[in-house]
């Protein structure tokens, strides 16, 4: 465990969002992608013309569902800057792949929470269970204990995203098309 006393705020944080980051591109994350595939389902099905919002947010989730079941060659270029898990250090701050994938991370996370905020499909529950595991995740950063407990903050993140997607489910077979 390295000296965390020493961190400044800001590389206390991005120890978290390495955290996030691995596990969102971890290759076993199925309930990640359950949820990923549960947000197209319910944008596909709502029946409403897609804004230029809603198609950012349906392409973002589509290349994600695509590189989740495509892309486990490290040497594919695809691979480098959409799936691979990097970790920010000194050494490798400056290469463009470490932030193109974090971006695709976040932009990933954030299309889902777009789609539950809809006019159509209102899942209030599942953009707060989302968005607290996210921040949770993130904040174990702050903790000196980030090494020791990620396996225990990654089991809530895990645990929120079947409430979210038990949310989003529920919402689909309630709702009127």
């Amino acid at each position: 465990m390295p000296e965390i006393q020493g961190y400044s705020f800001f590389q206390k944080v991005s120890l978290g969002m390495d955290r996030v980051q691995a596990h969102i591109k971890d290759r076993t994350n199925f309930l990640l992608f359950s949820a990923s595939f549960t947000c197209l389902f319910k944008a596909i099905m709502h029946k409403k013309p897609f804004g230029f919002q809603d198609i950012i947010a349906f392409s973002t989730l589509c290349l994600f569902n695509a590189f989740f079941l495509v892309t486990n060659n490290p040497s594919d270029v695809f691979h480098k800057y959409f799936s691979a898990i990097f970790t920010i250090e000194p050494n490798n701050w400056n290469e463009i792949s470490i932030y193109t994938s974090y971006f695709f991370s976040l932009a990933s996370i954030a299309s889902m929470l777009w789609f539950c905020l809809e006019k159509n499909i209102e899942s209030y529950i599942g953009f707060v269970f989302l968005s607290l595991s996210l921040l949770v995740t993130v904040a174990v950063g702050v903790s000196p204990t980030v090494y020791a407990s990620e396996q225990r903050i990654l089991f809530l993140f895990d645990i929120s995203l079947v409430a979210f997607t038990c949310s989003m489910l529920r919402n689909s077979l309630t709702l009127k098309y």
